[in-house]
């Protein structure tokens, strides 16, 4: 369990780098291309966590549905990106910004000690 939590972190903390990277590149929010490209391969990294967990049968963590809202969500972008879709001025800019602070909170709340994105289960906070 404790190699997973660190392979989640390690890939949030990853996408906040990519993400702050991508929101300061015109070149890369330009090209549709590419976008869909970097999507699709997001969608195949966080369903590949999904699929581990279910897998291994570990509990659900919050981080653990935040990485199921992500391949739901970048599952669409792909899509909406792979037709000829218009999009207004300025949405990934503020897409990517928005991404880099959700993935910031769950990297950072590492330092609040055992209680973390990472480990808080869902079942614990719902009884």
């Amino acid at each position: 369990m404790a190699c997973f939590q660190i392979c989640q972190f390690v890939k949030d903390a990853t996408a906040c780098l990519v993400f702050i990277l991508f929101a300061n590149m015109p070149l890369v929010l330009n090209d549709s291309a590419l976008l869909c490209l970097f999507f699709s391969l997001g969608c195949l990294l966080d369903s590949v966590f999904v699929s581990v967990r279910y897998y291994y049968t570990l509990p659900l963590t919050i981080a653990s549905v935040k990485d199921m809202w992500g391949v739901s969500g970048m599952f669409v972008f792909t899509i909406m990106l792979a037709c000829p879709i218009n999009v207004i001025d300025g949405f990934w800019q503020k897409f990517f910004y928005i991404a880099f602070l959700i993935d910031a909170m769950s990297v950072l709340s590492v330092s609040n000690g055992g209680h973390n994105v990472y480990n808080i289960q869902l079942r614990s906070l719902c009884s």
